[in-house]
């Protein structure tokens, strides 16, 4: 029931907020006594200053309400009419009855409230309207800005804007008229919360003085804005702000969120629901296998590429680069063979109730979701295989990518022109009377690619986890699928892997011009030569040809013997053996020639066959000066 209504007799509490607080500014003087008593009621009491609760507003001082129903009413305007003995109580009855007769009862009473609120609203003439929105369709960003922009205006032409008095009135409810005992105190962990969010650095006692300013400025904060509250949500009462001859107060900036116009929610249940019932990708045995591969097997390489830039034996001749991949991914093949999938398998035994009630209990019935089940789990390992197989090719191919320079070196080659330790070595030999590598560049090409095509095939054929859970489905060739040697994934590395093939092809087949002027040597041309030589008549002085093929002996044994030219490396050995033999062979057959025309001479001069010369032009000397 109401009671006598504190503040002026000439604001009733039916009337409206603008039209009390019109008149209230259009009071001219009156007469002391009445000066007097307004100046005492300027600043009318917002809160109690004595009740059960804390922050109780004083309006309730105007019903003979319980505590509940006063928090009840304070809870929202809108429960400003309820009262406990209003509503019905329920019944409790044993029977099939219990749910009609408590469904009647909300009924009733959500009847009563709607009578009760209807009437209050009408008799209080409340400008606050929502406007409702269909909630059928979705509406487009424009659309929703429209609808909130609307929303304001009409909340802008019913509650206008604030004078000063508002706003000096409102400062001073907030300032003054909630006591500091009413406020809930900040809590402790919200200022340990703060304190963790700063650096280490920042806690030291350097910045003592600030840190404690920057508190208390949190705590002046957190003090205002709980007054703030109060005082906004006591002024939500239209009768309330007649009475504090508050008639406008200041309006936040308004928060406008748009929200997607798609209509996901059944859609996304239903993908939630397929994707649970068919996929199992939420399924717990799912997320362990994962991490199992994650934590034991993801760094796993069918070619370790850090095991060739740690080999001491670089550079590898292809048949032993062959060789080493081969082996590598037969090691990797039997990781996964004898480690990783029984250690799946050995998850679906450990794990097994996360499992088994797919598996019907009865053999008549085709185990449908099972089968389902272990076709997601092959699905899953077989990514896992294929990110294995992916990740060893992108490997090859950057340790490939080191040479992606080339090894064109112009004009002339230079010693320390390419540093980096080469891949391939391969030997210049002599095949047909010119210089050739061998093994030959195509034949090294095709050891790379054949590297690229066995690691893809070293993980083919790899039996499924359900192998071996069930013994009985050995025979059945479920097999898990990884990258097969045609896919595009394998050709468009290979073809990334070629271009920097092709670009290091370039200066082993220039380095061979440096044998174009031993030619001859190669060929019988050199020979011929001497030949032609020999048939002439000479005299020992113009046998300078011995030191002539003594001075390409000489230079052919200064070459280099290895030649590092970024992915491969030249070894010359064999060919330098070569060269020099024949070089040799040449040298002989002169000396051989000189010796009998030597012969020849002393035997007309009358030396005796058994002298040893020592220095062949002696007797040619001789001979002439006798």
């Amino acid at each position: 029931m109401r009671t006598h209504t504190h503040g002026p007799r000439n604001l009733p509490g039916s009337t409206s907020s603008r039209g009390a607080c019109e008149r209230f500014r259009g009071v001219d003087c009156a007469p002391r006594a009445a000066q007097v008593a307004r100046q005492r009621s300027l600043f009318p009491s917002l809160l109690q200053g004595a009740s059960w609760t804390r922050a109780a507003p004083f309006k309730e001082t105007r019903y003979h309400r319980t505590p509940t129903e006063s928090i009840g009413n304070m809870y929202s305007p809108r429960a400003r009419p309820l009262k406990i003995s209003h509503l019905q109580r329920r019944h409790r009855t044993h029977g099939p009855h219990e749910h009609v007769s408590t469904t009647a009862c909300i009924l009733n009473t959500h009847t009563h409230t709607h009578t009760h609120t209807h009437t209050h609203t009408h008799k209080n003439h409340e400008p606050h309207r929502r406007v409702m929105t269909p909630v059928s369709r979705p509406l487009t960003p424009s659309q929703q800005l429209e609808v909130m922009r609307a929303q304001e205006d009409q909340e802008n032409s019913s509650l206008g804007e604030p004078i000063s008095r508002d706003v000096e009135r409102y400062m001073y409810y907030i300032s003054n008229g909630v006591q500091e005992h009413m406020l809930t105190p900040q809590p402790a962990q919200q200022i340990t919360n703060i304190l963790k969010l700063l650096p280490n650095h920042l806690h030291g006692d350097e910045i003592l003085g600030l840190r404690v300013e920057l508190l208390e400025e949190v705590q002046r904060d957190y003090t205002f804005s709980i007054r703030k509250s109060i005082v906004d949500y006591i002024l939500e009462d239209p009768d309330e702000r007649v009475r504090l001859f508050i008639c406008n107060i200041p309006r936040p900036f308004p928060w406008r969120v748009i929200r997607g116009p798609v209509p996901w929610s059944l859609s996304y249940q239903e993908a939630h629901s397929w994707t649970t019932q068919h996929l199992f990708t939420i399924n717990p045995m799912m997320l362990k296998l994962q991490d199992l591969w994650i934590n034991n097997f993801s760094s796993l390489r069918f070619v370790r590429t850090s095991l060739f830039s740690a080999c001491s034996n670089l550079p590898l001749l292809p048949a032993e680069l062959q060789k080493l991949v081969h082996s590598q991914c037969q090691t990797a093949r039997d990781e996964l063979v004898n480690t990783w999938i029984p250690c799946c398998a050995s998850l679906f035994v450990t794990f097994k109730d996360l499992w088994l009630p797919l598996v019907p209990e009865s053999d008549h019935v085709a185990p449908v979701t099972a089968q389902e089940f272990f076709s997601c789990v092959a699905a899953l390992m077989s990514l896992q295989l294929r990110s294995l197989v992916s990740s060893s090719l992108h490997d090859l191919l950057d340790s490939l990518t080191l040479y992606q320079n080339g090894n064109d070196f112009g004009e002339s080659f230079e010693d320390l022109q390419f540093t980096q330790r080469p891949l391939l070595l391969v030997k210049l030999k002599v095949e047909e009377s010119r210089v050739s590598i061998h093994p030959s560049v195509s034949q090294c090409w095709d050891v790379l690619q054949q590297a690229f095509v066995h690691i893809a095939s070293s993980a083919q054929n790899l039996p499924r986890v359900e192998c071996i859970i069930f013994p009985e489905l050995q025979d059945k060739g479920l097999t898990l699928r990884s990258v097969r040697p045609d896919e595009s994934l394998v050709s468009d590395l290979l073809s990334r892997a070629r271009d920097i093939f092709q670009k290091n092809t370039v200066g082993p087949q220039r380095y061979l011009d440096v044998y174009k002027k031993y030619s001859n040597l190669l060929d019988t041309s050199a020979r011929q030569e001497v030949l032609s030589f020999l048939k002439e008549k000479h005299s020992l002085q113009g046998f300078t040809k011995i030191r002539a093929v003594a001075r390409v002996w000489e230079e052919i044994a200064s070459l280099r013997v290895t030649v590092p030219l970024a992915m491969f490396c030249l070894e010359a050995v064999d060919l330098h053996d070569n060269l020099c033999d024949r070089t040799e062979l040449l040298k002989e057959l002169l000396i051989t020639y000189e010796l009998e025309e030597n012969r020849d001479l002393n035997k007309r001069c009358g030396y005796p066959a058994s002298i040893q010369y020592e220095n062949t032009t002696l007797p040619t000397m001789h001979c002439h000066t006798n």
